[in-house]
């Protein structure tokens, strides 16, 4: 892993890398509920990534409201907040934008 890498999961931490990694996940599953099949992994895909998906989406406004009201509190460099914040937000356009089908086909 290089240097870079590195530090920005250092400078996320453990429980934010999982909350936006989770996140790409349920947006990379969000296209494939097509049709709901109850049996083996497909569940996972099918049901679970969708239904997670909202939630997930509004943990990461969350995070992004309270990183930046506390850095200011904590001392935190205004720089590693404002990056925090910005891949909050990248993460929440993938999902919101893995939902457009979905919506497009509930419309017409």
């Amino acid at each position: 892993m290089s240097g870079y890498a590195r530090n920005l999961i250092a400078d996320l931490g453990p429980l934010r890398t999982m909350l936006l990694l989770l996140g790409l996940l349920s947006a990379v599953s969000t296209p494939l509920a097509d049709g709901v099949d109850y049996q083996g992994w497909s569940l996972l895909a099918i049901v679970l990534g969708p239904v997670f998906a909202p939630m997930i989406f509004a943990v990461l406004i969350m995070d992004s409201v309270i990183t930046r009201a506390t850095s200011d509190e904590a001392g935190d460099a205004p720089r590693r907040a404002g990056r925090i914040v910005r891949i909050n937000l990248l993460v929440m356009a993938i999902i919101a934008i893995s939902w457009v089908p979905f919506i497009l086909a509930i419309r017409g």
